[in-house]
């Protein structure tokens, strides 16, 4: 989604900063919600926040068991990308 945040730059007073920056963040707010795509058993993915408050993509398998944990989301710039084995929780056995 390009453009959906309105540019700040360094000559925007306080006056014009604080109504921009509570926009962005409304922008922002609208985006952070969490989409989970069912299967017949229960969830197959989610996407955005995740159970662990983290966000990113969660992969059921046919158990409901999470299995592929896909995120951004780590505080050091860097994607993580886990793959656990059958049986195994993704969410327990990774630790951000």
């Amino acid at each position: 989604m390009p453009a959906r945040f309105i540019p700040i730059n360094s000559q925007t007073s306080i006056r014009e900063l604080i109504p921009v920056l509570n926009r962005n963040f409304q922008a922002l707010d609208a985006e952070t919600s969490t989409r989970t795509v069912r299967q017949a058993g229960g969830a197959a993915i989610t996407s955005g926040r995740l159970p662990n408050k983290s966000y990113g993509d969660l992969y059921y398998d046919s158990s409901v068991v999470a299995r592929i944990y896909i995120t951004g989301d780590r505080g050091n710039g860097k994607p993580l990308l886990a793959i656990t084995k059958d049986g195994y929780d993704v969410l327990k056995e990774t630790s951000i």
